[in-house]
């Protein structure tokens, strides 16, 4: 995965790359960038085996890296046995940006490796600015063809992604977005499918909202259809007053699908779309994509929504702390945990403290809840901390809440909601936004001689009309406690963030 704001102050931006087991999350390679400002991790893409020892190997961007000229970009291909480095590829000129998008097309030239599209979107070569997607080999950096954007400012290679098959030639395609691109005197942006045999336009996707920035996102999903075609996806974020879609087309004609919105403005749906693979063992490629400013969980928390690519209904949701932009990246990642199906990992930009987190999820698997939100100590001295056992899924209905640390023999409750806040109050904290809605969990309960209480969730049973949980559904807990001693009356415990699944 890539992390490109990697440094050695914070505003750096050297970058790096760093490989990890599926199956434990132990670092395997760690590669740093060059040099400072080269972004270098801003797109990454795992390409399979490029020198023939067995080992898949791995691809860096770095698009604002200046080695063939300012800002020329650079991509690098690495050996992921021992991150030895295997060839790089500069941009043309300055500006082209190099490698702001990257993706692993499959075999296109026969040699039985495969090939790599990379985006270009500061190409100057059919005007300012009009983008480039550039094809080359895997073997050996190559360039085996060229797609320019159809004019200056087009930005033809923001996004870029492997279309698969959408011809039935055998021979994977590629989708490039240009979300800048204009029909007639708007400015709504397209999406282009490319042949991956010499580059020939197979598909032009279009939209009609000025602005809308479609485009932004694009990729191949699989054939969802049963046709022997692989279907696309398009992310337009800035569409419906920032509230952004997602649109999903046939690959053998183009025509519409599905089309997911946002939820309210600035969302940005369609910041990221993809396939998480097929999360739900039917046998059909699954779809994903996120909404990273979506701020059910406070501002720009972000959301990822993940639908089946069998007949699009919604599988799964998760949202991200508030800040995080959770989604910023989306990819399928195998089968990461032996069972049988695909996993998926997301990537949240300011995650953990704006250090970045990437989770490893499973739509069959739950994460496990984290806590934020430091409590206040209590009269004991110390702060009254919340926990959790069981498991997280709905048909389990085993998930017990737990507040430790707590004044013996004092009364208090659980409470919850979406969103997420940091208020004082009383001797303590809210760490939940009331905007949405607070629903107490009941009974009221009394610490124990060990000062701890806990509660079992009946998920059938909601304390009232939207308080119901369900499966995908994220919520903030709470403990709220009299604290007579303390000076303020009463007090509350940490927060846990809690994403339940089926």
């Amino acid at each position: 995965m890539g992390a490109p704001g990697v440094g050695t102050g914070s505003m750096d931006w050297t970058g790096a790359a760093i490989v990890y087991c599926g199956l434990t999350g132990t670092t395997l390679l760690t590669i740093g960038g060059e040099a400072p400002l080269d972004f270098f991790g801003f797109s990454v893409a795992g390409p399979g085996d490029l020198n023939g020892d067995g080992i898949p190997d791995i691809a860096v961007g770095a698009h604002r890296c200046d080695a063939g000229a300012v800002d020329a970009g650079r991509v690098s291909a690495y050996s992921g046995s021992n991150g030895a480095l295997l060839y790089q590829v500069n941009g043309d000129a300055a500006g082209d940006q190099l490698g702001h998008d990257l993706a692993s097309l499959g075999d296109v030239n026969g040699d039985g490796i495969s090939d790599l599209a990379i985006g270009v979107p500061g190409s100057d070569s059919n005007g300012i600015d009009a983008g480039l997607a550039r094809v080359i080999s895997g073997g050996n950096g190559a360039v085996l063809f060229d797609v320019q954007g159809n004019h200056s400012n087009a930005q033809l290679g923001f996004g870029i992604g492997a279309a698969k098959d959408v011809n039935g030639d055998g021979i994977p395609d590629l989708i490039a977005g240009a979300p800048f691109e204009l029909n007639g005197v708007d400015t709504p942006g397209a999406a282009h499918v490319f042949s991956g045999i010499n580059g020939a336009l197979l598909m032009s996707l279009t939209y009609d909202e000025d602005g809308a920035q479609y485009g932004f996102s694009v990729a191949g999903l699989g054939d969802l259809n049963g046709d022997g075609r692989s279907e696309l996806i398009v992310g337009a974020p800035k569409s419906k007053n920032e509230r952004g879609e997602a649109f999903v087309y046939n690959g053998a004609n183009g025509s519409e699908i599905h089309a997911f919105e946002g939820e309210a403005n600035l969302n940005w749906l369609g910041d990221a779309v993809g396939t998480p693979g097929d999360v739900n063992g039917d046998g059909v490629p699954d779809i994903i994509f996120s909404s990273i400013r979506n701020y059910t969980n406070g501002l720009v928390a972000g959301k990822v929504i993940i639908h089946s690519g069998a007949n699009g209904t919604e599988l799964m949701a998760h949202h991200g702390e508030m800040g995080s932009y959770t989604g910023e990246s989306v990819a399928a990642c195998g089968d990461t945990n032996g069972d049988g199906v695909d996993d998926f990992i997301v990537g949240s930009r300011r995650g953990a403290g704006n250090h970045g987190t990437a989770l490893i999820m499973t739509l069959t698997g739950c994460t496990a809840p984290t806590t934020y939100c430091d409590a206040v100590p209590n009269s004991t001295g110390v702060p009254t901390s919340i926990h959790w056992h069981g498991s997280t899924s709905i048909s389990a209905d085993n998930f017990i809440l737990q507040a430790e640390d707590g004044p013996i023999g004092q009364a208090g409750i659980f409470f919850y909601g979406h969103g997420q806040a940091t208020t004082p109050y009383g001797g303590g904290i809210v760490c939940i936004d009331s905007t949405a809605g607070l629903w107490r969990v009941t009974p009221a309960l009394v610490f124990s001689t060990g000062g701890d209480c806990n509660h079992a969730l009946d998920f059938s049973n909601p304390p009232a009309p939207g308080g119901q949980i369900q499966p995908g559904s994220s919520w903030n807990f709470q403990f709220w406690y009299r604290d007579p001693a303390s000076g303020h009356g009463f007090n509350f415990s940490n927060a846990l963030m809690v994403n339940f699944c089926p």
